[in-house]
């Protein structure tokens, strides 16, 4: 049995089991949010010292976690329920972890906050960084696929290394683990551009992905040289998933990618503002076309 600490009296905060995924999904569903049961066990299985639930009363009515990559932490699936509110157990719950990063050495904390979170992560000293845009574009049968180069290909773990270099320039993040995880994962799609523009094969020119989730595929990331390649992984996912709804999150200072969803049918649902609080990393804005999802960065 995992080990209980008395956030306050009567709130009690533990480390995520697999046996809590179910109640964490009721959560998500309360929430209207769009991750998996498979989301969970991906994030427990990348650093289960740093995933919590808290209880009252023996149920958990709370979640958070925190995904470290070395230097870099971040913090996400930050759920309370609906009838716990109002009793601080967000605030008692987002500190703990915050002093748990803090006794590892993490330097730099980053989250994706909703506008509900926006005022508590500043209250702790966390600065906004900018701002992203959620956009979705609901199912479309029977559209006509858009044509995508040959020399678009679907990655493997081969591909592992390259993508790690493409990943880390643009993200200023050694994100390995989770990369791992995408390649590994039979139901992600990942995309990769090696030739130049001639079609002989060159270094890695960028690469996306996609994954299910409960409402719809999140696509994302999608990092790329430049943005010919971005947009041709871009339209690459939206052929092979022409028939599925789709969301990502796009950073509102990429205007290429924003108008590139605008013309294919997504629709503005939301925004986020990326904030952190530590040492500031150094992303290459330039190269990043859609974020990972606020619980990958």
């Amino acid at each position: 049995m995992e080990k209980y600490i008395s956030l306050d009296r009567g709130i009690f905060i533990r480390k995520m089991t697999a046996d809590d995924v179910a109640a964490g999904q009721r959560l998500v569903f309360q929430a209207g949010w769009n991750q998996r049961g498979s989301d969970w066990v991906r994030m427990m299985d990348m650093d289960p010292n740093t995933c919590f639930v808290v209880e009252i009363n023996h149920k958990v009515v709370a979640t958070i976690v925190a995904t470290v990559f070395q230097s870099v932490a971040w913090i996400s699936m930050v759920l309370v329920d609906k009838d716990s509110r109002g009793q601080g157990i967000g605030k008692l719950m987002f500190q703990y972890v915050l002093d748990q990063l803090n006794l590892i050495g993490v330097s730099t904390i980053r989250l994706d906050a909703t506008g509900m979170g926006i005022a508590l992560y500043q209250k702790f000293g966390f600065v906004e960084e900018y701002r992203l845009v959620r956009y979705r574009r609901q199912m479309s049968i029977g559209e006509h696929a858009v044509a995508s180069p040959s020399s678009l290909t679907e990655l493997t773990a081969l591909n592992i290394p390259a993508i790690m270099t493409l990943d880390r320039i643009a993200t200023d993040t050694d994100r390995q683990s989770l990369i791992r995880q995408w390649i590994e994962d039979s139901s992600v799609q990942v995309f990769g551009n090696y030739a130049d523009k001639v079609g002989n094969p060159i270094k890695l020119n960028g690469f996306v992905l996609a994954r299910p989730g409960n409402s719809a595929w999140q696509l994302g990331p999608c990092i790329a040289l430049d943005n010919v390649h971005a947009l041709d992984l871009l339209n690459k996912v939206l052929a092979t998933l022409s028939e599925e709804a789709l969301i990502l999150d796009l950073p509102a200072s990429n205007q290429q990618a924003v108008q590139w969803a605008l013309a294919h049918g997504f629709e503005e649902e939301r925004q986020f503002a990326r904030m952190f609080l530590g040492r500031k990393i150094r992303e290459d804005m330039s190269l990043i076309y859609a974020s990972s999802g606020p619980e990958k960065g």
